[in-house]
């Protein structure tokens, strides 16, 4: 591995502050494109299905720009590619949004969600790194919001829309898009260093699934959720839009909770001595 990278990694483990930095984000990017280089992809050429077949297919459908200027920057709204790519939403259990009900509302719902991040220095260059394409999927609650990331489409979230255009409806389909971002951070920089010993089987109790779990889906599901807590108090304490919103106090008051029932998360003994570092590093001292 990159010496550089390797240094600049285990620096953010070590201080992983702001969690939505940019100049290890676009290192790992860089990294993960030189890997998609020899299939023929870049930031030019990038879909989800080619991402996932590391081939540069043919994709019917060109996807709509919703923010950015370059390809470095760029976010589009892809429409779900079936019926090619059918057996990855079934095998997943995911239902992507009719093409038919994908209209300028959807679009200006994403827009109005990655305008939040405008408001948080370093975070919209983050998301806009990190995140290429996004595909939508129905929202059978309205109470309930539903996103999904894989490891091996680096570049691509899925994520469900609030039927109304609400404050509070812009900031839950931010926290998604965040959520789902970080997910990919992190599995980039899990790419370059163990965080979890290869052979471990350990599993430790997760509050967002209320059940035991396998080490790695706890540690992302920490450092998405401090990422998110991030995002909520920084528009608390600055933004004159959103820090009255009940939403936010809600929400920082429950991840808050999920966090002290995870507060020996670090003693586990299927971390590696990198990934328990992050770990205390992420969570609240007290």
């Amino acid at each position: 591995m990159n010496k550089v990278l390797k240094d600049n990694i285990l620096q953010f483990l070590n201080n992983p502050n702001p969690i939505w930095e940019t100049e290890l984000t676009k290192d790992l990017v860089n990294a993960e494109l030189a890997y998609l280089s020899q299939f023929e992809l870049d930031l030019t050429n990038y879909s989800t299905q080619r991402s996932y077949f590391k081939k540069n297919i043919k994709i019917e459908e060109k996807p709509i720009l919703i923010s950015g200027i370059s390809s470095s920057d760029s976010i589009y709204l892809e429409y779900p590619q079936v019926p090619f790519f059918n057996f990855f939403y079934e095998e997943h259990g995911l239902e992507p949004e009719n093409k038919s009900e994908i209209d300028d509302c959807t679009f200006q719902k994403l827009k109005k969600a990655l305008d939040v991040f405008k408001q948080i220095p370093g975070a919209n260059i983050c998301i806009s790194s990190l995140v290429k394409r996004i595909q939508v999927l129905k929202q059978f609650d309205d109470e309930i919001d539903t996103s999904y990331s894989h490891p091996l489409i680096p570049f691509s979230i899925f994520i469900s829309l609030c039927t109304d255009s609400s404050t509070t409806s812009s900031l839950r389909v931010a926290e998604s898009i965040l959520h789902e971002a970080m997910h990919l951070k992190l599995t980039l920089i899990e790419k370059h260093i163990d965080l979890i010993k290869p052979d471990t089987l350990e599993k430790f109790y997760s509050p967002w699934r209320d059940e035991q779990r396998p080490l790695r889906g706890v540690l992302h599901g920490l450092f998405v959720f401090k990422s998110v807590f991030e995002m909520y108090k920084f528009l608390c304490n600055n933004s004159k839009d959103y820090k009255n919103t009940d939403h936010i106090y809600y929400r920082m008051e429950d991840i808050t909770e999920e966090f002290r029932t995870i507060k020996n998360l670090a003693l586990n003994n299927g971390f590696t001595e990198a990934g328990a570092n992050f770990v205390n590093n992420l969570l609240p001292s007290s």
